[in-house]
């Protein structure tokens, strides 16, 4: 799983980034999680490295910040490792392996000629997570508008949890416009986040060989009316 999350994510145009598992009491406060709930350290190695991570998000936002700094504010980044909590009892430390992603500034010019590129926006995200859950079609999840539980730093308005059976998974979506001034970035940024753990106890598909089309591939822009009231879910579905 955490293979084939790096190989997607990478062939989808990211750069892997690798940061500590640490988290500041800033960093924590800025990403909506309680202090009581997140892991402190007892003999933290610096000031800003007081907490074990609740996320992969902070640090691919860490990265962006300082990139853009530099003058690189277009950036995808992307990240597999581990987040920490107390578990149910609250006496031992439950780990998971998450991937996530960040894409951040503007997308990179097209191959036609018109295609100047613009800012990200939630359907890119949307986009790549459709490709990483296409890797695990056993787990059938599904994306969820509007769930409880969305990290506090998502656009109540651009994002979506991801469910496998029923429980999260996950999440994609904007950052809100009033969180990003706390790492300077200066335009729009996207995100997501996968539990690969979750990811892989989804039982396996038996795989079936599909001819390849003898079609080239045609990149088109189309338009679908739906009413306003239906379902995205079920949109997707049929």
């Amino acid at each position: 799983a955490v293979r084939g999350a790096r190989f997607a994510l990478a062939g989808l145009g990211f750069s892997e980034v690798v940061n500590t598992d640490f988290l500041s009491e800033s960093e924590l406060d800025w990403s909506g999680e309680s202090r009581e709930g997140a892991v402190a350290l007892a003999n933290p190695i610096a000031a800003d490295q007081a907490f074990l991570r609740t996320g992969l998000v902070p640090g691919l936002l860490r990265a962006a910040s300082y990139n853009a700094r530099r003058g690189r504010p277009n950036l995808r980044l992307f990240e597999v490792g581990r987040r920490y909590a107390w578990d149910a009892s609250g006496s031992a430390v439950s780990e998971r392996t998450v991937a996530a992603a960040l894409l951040c500034g503007r997308t990179p010019a097209g191959l036609h000629w018109r295609n100047k590129g613009r800012q990200v926006d939630f359907h890119d995200a949307a986009g790549v997570l459709d490709a990483l859950l296409a890797l695990w079609p056993g787990a059938a999840a599904q994306r969820a508008p509007g769930a409880s539980g969305l990290p506090a730093y998502l656009h109540p308005k651009a994002a979506v949890a991801v469910l496998i059976e029923g429980k999260p998974a996950g999440f994609c979506g904007l950052l809100h416009p009033g969180k990003l001034g706390f790492w300077g970035l200066p335009g729009p940024a996207a995100v997501l986040s996968l539990d690969l753990d979750a990811l892989c106890a989804a039982p396996a598909p038996r795989r079936a060989f599909r001819a390849f089309s003898p079609f080239p591939s045609v990149v088109r822009d189309i338009s679908l009316l739906f009413d306003s009231a239906a379902d995205y879910a079920a949109i997707t579905a049929s």
